[in-house]
């Protein structure tokens, strides 16, 4: 059995579980009278109705992405139309970055932000010592940033996509592009190894409390209890 990632919630956590060729979803919540659930799926939740200010975040950017290309597109001369990419990849940067921001300072993300550090918690766990935590201390040790997590990777793709964008767009021959481009890959794997790439899980998680470490440990034991009968 092998814990292989997670997803978090308002009210709990799902972990994805491999067990053998067999991959599946165990989810653990905590219902309003304070009692611990757990159930197996074959999928993640489905996510909460996402606010207007993230919708209208992302058509404002997406619209700006898209009409600064089409702008420097009409425009002969090259040095310009390689300004409109990179001004393009700025706002996209901006808008990107903006939009963790304010997630992470929206009020109903904030018990999500718990749950999903103590989902980490646990991986972080399970990946150092090949088991399953067993205690609250066993959890609270560990660091909430886990180097798998999506909004990590979502930012390693974009960091290798931008250099590797911006050396085809400024390095002038094909043999120094392809260099530059190769160069990029090891300069995005030595910021992800170095937690250079973090800075978006430290605005998505925060402190979990006591009871939501709990959950984590419960999930755990009724995890570990149940395998053999899933």
């Amino acid at each position: 059995m092998e814990l292989i990632g997670g997803k978090s919630y308002e009210n709990g956590i799902d972990f994805l579980v491999k067990d053998g060729k067999r991959k599946f979803i165990y989810s653990a919540r905590r219902n309003q009278d304070d009692s611990i659930e757990t159930f197996v799926s074959n999928s993640y939740t489905k996510v909460h109705t996402r606010a207007p200010w993230e919708y209208a975040l992302c058509g404002i950017v997406t619209i700006l992405f898209v009409l600064i290309i089409l702008f420097f597109k009409t425009i002969e001369n090259a040095s310009l139309a390689k300004w409109g990419w990179i001004l393009s990849l700025i706002t996209f940067w901006i808008g990107f970055v903006t939009f963790l921001y304010l997630q992470s300072r929206d009020e109903r993300n904030k018990a999500t932000a718990r749950f999903h550090a103590v989902e980490h918690k646990v991986l972080n766990f399970y990946q150092k010592y090949a088991y399953l935590p067993r205690t609250t201390d066993d959890i609270e040790k560990m660091s909430a940033i886990y180097m798998g997590c999506g909004a990590t990777l979502i930012i390693v793709i974009a960091l290798f996509s931008t250099l590797a964008a911006l050396s085809i767009l400024i390095v002038p021959t094909i043999l120094l592009k392809s260099l530059c481009v190769a160069i990029s890959g090891v300069i995005t794997m030595y910021c992800w190894a170095n937690g250079k790439c973090d800075f978006a899980q430290k605005w998505l998680v925060k402190r979990p409390t006591h009871e939501e470490i709990e959950l984590g440990v419960c999930a755990m034991h009724r995890l570990a209890k149940e395998i053999n009968m899933l």
